[in-house]
């Protein structure tokens, strides 16, 4: 499950699917409560097309666009365990786990 404001509402949407993605990328910045203080360079399709059930069990599919589709990738990569710095380059990786305190490998 995952909450998510999209469309100028919150939704809540229980097993969340991509079924269909853009060619096309955008490249953002994105922040994530997950990893404090982080601003890290990722690029997300432009459109996608989510399939998924409403709290209350109703089959519905969504497609969207612009941040609509940035926060729903974003959201939908937590559930699958990824997290914006497999999304990101490498240097920016680098450059946040140096900086968060992390050792390193060579």
């Amino acid at each position: 499950i995952c909450v998510a404001y999209v469309e100028k509402t919150w939704e809540v949407l229980v097993n969340p699917e991509i079924i269909e993605r853009s060619r096309g990328l955008v490249a953002s910045t994105e922040g994530c409560l997950s990893l404090p203080k982080s601003e890290l360079p990722v690029q997300r399709h432009e459109e996608i097309v989510v399939n998924y059930h409403t709290a209350h069990g109703e089959a519905r599919i969504f497609r969207a666009s612009g941040m609509d589709a940035i926060v729903l990738q974003h959201e939908i990569d937590h559930l699958d365990g990824v997290l914006i710095l497999d999304r990101t380059t490498r240097n920016a990786r680098r450059h946040w786990l140096r900086r968060a305190g992390f050792a390193l490998l060579p």
